[in-house]
């Protein structure tokens, strides 16, 4: 997905607005908008990127750049993705299904990132499939956290963390015995913890 038509995407869902609604709040048809989202709007007038940015409070040409947008002074956006690969644990625009803020009180001094939890491997926690992961990028981990973690060519899941020196476990939360604990050698395979979850909102919160 294009750069403007994900931070529009995603800005309008985090402020729980319809296409219809926010072409209402700017005056347009809610063509304009599906067209913004489906990408036949790549290069918008700039008088239309200031009207969208007026709406949800960002500098205008923060709509155009790849970056996380920051809004006002007190918080920061961060995107949540789909997924993350080991190849890439960064930020990928076209993979940005939602965004979120964070009050810049609880940065302190670390990046962040989000991931669409896949599964229910950790719903005895309550983090459900489809849930908006938060993840605190490059943070202290202690048995017991937990984190984000890629390993060998794994996509990124979420599972608590254990380890003992040589051997890291990756430990599902789900009774149902449907995901076995993952035992990793230090030395034998590439393990990767991108960071520690910090909290995270189910899909039944936000409808």
């Amino acid at each position: 997905m294009g750069i403007f038509a994900a931070h529009i995407r995603g800005l309008r869902k985090n402020a729980g607005l319809t296409q219809e609604k926010l072409a209402a709040r700017i005056d347009v048809g809610v063509t304009t908008i599906k067209n913004i989202e489906s990408e036949y709007i790549t290069a918008p007038p700039t008088a239309l990127v200031e009207k969208l940015a007026g709406v949800f409070g960002v500098e205008s040409y923060s709509l155009l750049h790849k970056n996380s947008l920051d809004v006002g002074e007190r918080a920061k956006m961060v995107h949540i993705v789909s997924s993350v690969c080991s190849e890439k644990p960064f930020v990928e625009i076209e993979k940005i299904v939602q965004t979120v803020f964070l009050d810049r009180d609880e940065l302190r001094g670390y990046e962040y990132m989000g991931i669409r939890m896949p599964d229910n491997s950790m719903i005895d926690a309550h983090i459900c499939a489809g849930a908006s992961v938060i993840v605190r990028q490059n943070a202290p981990i202690k048995n017991g956290d937990v984190v984000l973690v890629v390993y060998n060519d794994s996509d990124g899941i979420v599972r608590r963390y254990e380890s003992d020196g040589e051997e890291v476990i990756l430990t599902a939360e789900n009774s149902s015995g449907l995901y076995p604990p993952i035992r990793l050698s230090k030395s034998k395979d590439r393990v990767v913890v991108l960071g520690k979850v910090i909290r995270w909102v189910n899909t039944a919160d936000w409808e």
